[in-house]
């Protein structure tokens, strides 16, 4: 299984095995991402959208949701939404 020098554990860890997310950001982090720390920010975007009532389909609400996850992962490879 390939490994990733992972943004957010600081270690080489299992990657993903394809894109989570379309364009620009899908590849960023499967470039930057473990499978592992990509689960735990799988539950913590619940966690945030169940708390902050987020819809996802609202752009406003979106943008929120992609500045969480690039602070999450420590995304280097993409720039956080304003």
């Amino acid at each position: 299984m390939p490994e990733v020098s992972c943004s957010r554990s600081g270690r080489r860890k299992p990657a993903l095995e394809q894109a989570p997310l379309p364009g620009e950001w899908g590849a960023a982090v499967l470039a930057e991402t473990c499978a592992d720390c990509w689960r735990e920010w799988s539950e913590e975007q619940t966690r945030l959208i169940n708390h902050l009532r987020l819809q996802p389909f609202r752009p406003a609400d979106k943008k929120v949701i992609y500045r969480h996850l690039h602070d999450f992962l420590k995304l280097r490879g993409v720039a956080a939404p304003e």
